[in-house]
């Protein structure tokens, strides 16, 4: 699958190459369906809201927009941390990852990240289909391990512009971000807690930055922020590396 969307893609590009402008704008458009920075930043925003207004039972729901941790048992400290540690996650495989991978290869490789990712998402875990996505999760680990620590160091990079430290977050990040099972998980989260300075921790699995503050939902309408600026930060690159490559104008 991650090799048919690229393969299509390259048959698509070679059809445009004469009309190098429409090449360039449907290479947005493509690209565009790579990436999902606004649903992850409003659905933090909503997580928020409701663990303002102590609406915890509403937030164990709704936590499963963000990731797949079973909420049933969470208080209001562990539903934010979750939130915010997926937020910080899901800024690399949302985002970051496949503007990587479109940086070194265009829209094939950010398609076939895509494709990837996707396919770990939906099969990539221990159960009734584990044999199936015992391949795609390892493909998966193997096409983050960059994107990764990108994030961590864009994260650190967005802490002047939210008034946060930070060199605390490259710390907790060089420190912490191997306690978690994930190969590559660990790295955004654990900057994340340090840029914050809170402490994400998940029930008998992780605790990074441990002497941080408890997780609340002011911590989380701040990491919706960092994402944005995250995004921010890397944007300009693929606008020009689209009009430049994509539509054969350099």
């Amino acid at each position: 699958l991650p090799l048919g969307c690229a393969a299509l893609w390259i048959a698509i590009a070679r059809l445009l190459a004469g009309a190098p402008w429409a090449l360039a704008l449907l290479s947005v458009a493509v690209l565009t369906s790579t990436f999902s920075v606004r649903l992850l930043m409003q659905e933090g925003l909503v997580l928020a809201g409701m663990l303002e207004r102590g609406e915890i039972d509403l937030a164990r729901q709704r936590l499963s927009h963000l990731c797949s941790r079973r909420a049933d048992e969470l208080g209001a400290e562990e539903l934010a941390s979750a939130g915010l540690a997926s937020l910080a996650e899901n800024a690399s495989d949302s985002f970051v990852a496949p503007w990587f991978w479109f940086l070194v290869g265009g829209v094939p490789l950010a398609l076939a990240y895509r494709a990837i990712n996707t396919l770990d998402a939906m099969v990539g875990y221990r159960g009734e289909y584990e044999r199936l996505g015992k391949a795609s999760a390892r493909l998966d680990d193997l096409v983050n391990w960059i994107p990764a620590r990108l994030t961590s160091l864009l994260i650190a990079a967005a802490g002047p512009l939210v008034g946060r430290a930070g060199r605390r977050a490259l710390s907790v990040a060089a420190r912490d971000a191997r306690r978690t099972p994930s190969p590559n998980g660990g790295w955004p989260m654990a900057a994340m807690a340090g840029l914050l300075d809170t402490r994400l921790e998940k029930r008998d699995s992780y605790v990074l930055h441990g002497a941080g503050s408890a997780t609340s939902a002011v911590h989380l309408r701040a990491g919706v922020r960092v994402v944005g600026w995250v995004a921010m930060l890397a944007t300009p690159l693929l606008v020009a590396r689209t009009l430049l490559v994509e539509g054969g104008l350099a």
